[in-house]
């Protein structure tokens, strides 16, 4: 059998052919001896660092490795002489000029039919344009995020001065009630409190803290917002609790279940146009928290249904949504360990069945109610 060498020399005229292909190739290629350092480097190679092989050679080519990887890189070579196992590793170099580009590499071990190490092989690549596309989409997204996030919180301060000013103009009509007036100025109340809570929720997010969330009792909590979703609602829809959760508590906190809740019975709201009723229910099964959510109103098509979590879609006109409403209660429920179900067709209504994970009631001193 012939020799690889010798079957290739025959295919290809020779070993010019092989200089050939590595000046020309797309990549740096080089060998390393283990005792003299670097013994050959293709032309790409040098030209990427930008330096003659007399500068290259043997060793002079670390001291072109950027100074804050130095130790990185040492750390691989060592790992890699210690178990000749292929390594990969990114790192910048400096260039004459003092520009900094990033190269990839990828090392090989060669061995002796004794298995002792003779030398390697080196394949490295220019990431640098690659690195710089994949920080700039990174930034994008992270704007796209921030706008995301502005969004949402818009839109829950819509939702919350919404029920705001509807309690103030009642304030003004029922100014002869002292009954109604207590009322009112309680919805307010509760309303300011939610937005205040929205605003040192996203203040701690982007302090980067990590603050205790507390477990609220789902039912009463219901019973405690029950005034601002109504409010939400409008006098034409009828809000009706039917609370079976007893005191067993949810994973998140009173402002992000009021954000959940409030978003679901706008989300309702819009669909019944002003008439019909919500229907809101709690149940404990087993290890779950269950809430559930219903309306009877027109119902959404399979092609709405498939799209109605993603976020900024909306089947309202311009200025009446922003469409994410139930993007944000997807990622609540989520952020809180628990799923989503969405249950409707045109005609039938819909109905949201949000699944928990079930906390246990708090301890009460006794006597305690």
């Amino acid at each position: 059998m012939l020799s690889f060498s010798r079957t290739l020399a025959t295919l290809t005229g020779g070993s010019d052919f092989l200089d050939e292909v590595a000046a020309t190739s797309p990549f740096g290629l080089y060998i390393d001896d283990p005792t003299r350092g670097c013994v050959y480097a293709n032309p790409p190679l040098l030209a990427c660092f930008e330096r003659t092989w007399e500068e290259f050679s043997g060793f002079g080519w670390a001291r072109f490795v950027h100074p804050g990887d130095v130790e990185r890189f040492q750390a691989a070579v060592a790992r890699y002489e210690h178990t000749l196992e292929p390594i990969e590793i990114a790192y910048r170099l400096l260039r004459p000029s003092g520009e900094v580009r990033w190269i990839h590499v990828r090392v090989h071990a060669v061995t002796d039919e004794a298995g002792q190490h003779i030398g390697s092989v080196g394949l490295t690549f220019d990431v640098t344009d690659e690195r710089s596309h994949r920080a700039r989409s990174a930034e994008t997204q992270q704007l796209e995020q921030v706008g995301r996030l502005a969004g949402r919180i818009a839109h829950d301060f819509n939702n919350l001065l919404s029920a705001i000013l509807s309690s103030a103009e009642l304030l003004e009509h029922f100014a002869g009630s002292p009954r109604e007036v207590r009322r009112s100025a309680s919805v307010i109340k509760d309303a300011v409190d939610s937005a205040q809570q929205i605003t040192r929720h996203l203040l701690t997010i982007s302090r980067h803290d990590v603050v205790e969330q507390t477990h609220g009792e789902l039912d009463a909590e219901l019973r405690r917002i029950q005034p601002v979703l109504s409010r939400t609602l409008g006098e034409g829809i009828q809000l009706r609790l039917e609370l079976g959760a007893g005191q067993a508590r949810v994973p998140l906190g009173p402002s992000q279940l009021s954000q959940v809740v409030v978003n679901l019975s706008v989300n309702a709201r819009d669909a019944l146009e002003g008439r019909g009723e919500v229907v809101v229910r709690t149940r404990a099964v087993g290890a779950e928290l269950q809430l559930e959510v219903e309306d009877l109103g027109p119902g959404m098509s399979r092609e709405v249904l498939a799209r109605c979590l993603d976020p900024f879609f909306t089947t309202k006109g311009i200025g009446r949504g922003t469409g994410l409403g139930l993007a944000t209660v997807q990622d609540l429920v989520t952020l809180a360990g628990g799923s989503l179900a969405i249950e409707s067709a045109p005609g039938e209504g819909a109905r949201f069945l949000l699944s928990f994970p079930r906390l246990d009631p708090l301890e009460r001193a006794p006597g305690e109610e």
